[in-house]
């Protein structure tokens, strides 16, 4: 998977008896402490922020599921853990989709279960039935509100009470919990959020284009520039004090490379 919104992966290797792989570094946070940090300060993600993450994350997705092989045959890979924590923010604007440790191919036989983050499951995983790429986008959908809403959508006190909520496909309405909040971002997530996989967005390109419309009907900035300008905002200490670190392990590789 080479795609500017997927975390690159250089090697894998054996030490000892522990595999490892060598990934990209990506200078910045989680999902889900860009989330954290951004309800202390204002309470939820600045909207044009959160767009600018999940169109990207959409078209990470949707290369996966439509781009092709060397044979050139589609992917068809579905990722089946989208969530804040698989989502790296970089403080220079970069958005990236990790961890495709439970992820499957389309087409190829696969031991049906429920896999991923119960609070981001879909109605037709928790019923275990086919789960597609429709699945990747409803659980991308279930951040965006999130992100925007600054609260958990489906999470409950047990997995039980949290599958409950998302097959009954009650969502409160954003509206609700702030009038100020754009109604195009709320008709989107009213159809992203269906319970019916056929009545959501069909595709990560075209949820990505309907997302970005709806941010341009409401008047909102979105753009890699934008949110690197907003990173910056919310994390200027942590960008500081991780910069240093950084100096710091260069320095010490330096030296070691220079005693041995």
């Amino acid at each position: 998977l080479k795609h500017p919104n997927v975390v690159n992966t250089y090697d894998l290797g054996k030490f000892d008896d522990a595999y490892f792989m060598v990934m990209e570094y990506i200078h910045g946070v989680s999902g889900a402490e860009l989330l954290t940090n951004a309800a202390r300060a204002e309470g939820f993600i600045e909207h044009g922020a959160a767009i600018t993450i999940c169109s990207l994350i959409a078209k990470a997705l949707d290369f996966g599921h439509r781009g092709v092989d060397f044979a050139h045959d589609a992917l068809g890979i579905v990722h089946h853990d989208v969530s804040p924590h698989n989502l790296q923010i970089g403080y220079d604007g970069s958005v990236k989709l990790l961890d495709y440790g439970v992820a499957t191919q389309l087409g190829h036989n696969a031991p049906r279960g429920r896999r991923g983050k119960y609070a981001y499951m879909t109605p037709e995983v928790i019923a275990k039935g086919e789960a597609d790429h429709r699945s990747d986008l409803f659980s991308l959908a279930v951040i965006l509100y999130e992100f925007t809403v600054g609260r958990r959508l489906f999470k409950a006190k047990t997995p039980k009470e949290t599958m409950k909520r998302i097959e009954s496909g009650q969502v409160r309405k954003p509206t609700t919990l702030h009038p100020e909040y754009p109604p195009a971002i709320e008709a989107f997530l009213d159809k992203a959020l269906s319970t019916d996989p056929n009545a959501r967005y069909q595709t990560g390109q075209a949820f990505a284009d309907a997302l970005l419309e709806a941010a341009h009907t409401s008047n909102l900035v979105t753009g890699t520039a934008a949110l690197a300008g907003y990173m910056r905002s919310l994390f200027y200490s942590e960008i500081e004090s991780r910069r240093e670190e950084l100096l710091q392990l260069s320095a010490r590789l330096d030296e070691d490379n220079e005693t041995n």
